[in-house]
């Protein structure tokens, strides 16, 4: 997005024949200009992604014992974890889960299964009233947006939301009660 908001710019500043020439320095014709959105904003429709964070989403129950005990815990093949999309959807989640599965360049899914079965051991330390083990996947979290361009290249939200997407299988992690 940042390269053609520079494009955007440099383009909409020239007039007339600045224009033209511009496009024949580039080996474009002002034709070819015309299948961008007005004024040489980016091109419509588009979603954007923000607030990405990483998370981790429980598939089993924990674990708990008190400290100095081990714990073991497993997840068997066929467990799955679903994520989530909300807000104003329309049309398909697929498109939402496909955009920020690019834009965030992580192997984002909607649905993860556990294709073997993986187990973690671990030993709550003795200063620990009470340790918990769990297992799960991570996932990204995040703030979607889909929308356009105005005619001044001021860009207009038409739905957003936020979406849970889990991207990688096994994740176990600790955490002291």
């Amino acid at each position: 997005m940042h390269t053609t908001t520079v494009r955007r710019y440099a383009v909409r500043g020239l007039a007339g024949a600045g224009v033209t020439s511009l496009f024949a320095l580039l080996g474009a014709t002002p034709a070819m200009a015309q299948v961008a959105a007005p004024q040489g904003c980016p091109p419509d429709p588009t979603y954007s992604y923000s607030n990405v964070s990483t998370h981790h989403v429980g598939m089993v129950p924990p674990a708990s014992a008190p400290g100095g005990h081990t714990l073991s815990i497993a997840i068997t093949a066929g467990t799955s974890v679903t994520g989530t999309v909300g807000g104003q959807v329309e049309g398909s989640i697929n498109a939402i889960v496909a955009g920020a599965k690019a834009q965030v360049n992580a192997s984002i899914a909607l649905k993860l299964e556990a294709s073997v079965t993986y187990k973690d051991t671990w030993t709550v330390p003795k200063s620990w009233r009470i340790g918990y083990l769990h297992a799960g996947a991570q996932r990204k979290e995040m703030t979607w947006k889909y929308g356009h361009y105005k005619a001044n290249c001021a860009w207009r939200t038409d739905r957003s939301g936020t979406a849970k997407l889990p991207y990688h299988i096994p994740a176990f992690w600790s955490t002291k009660g």
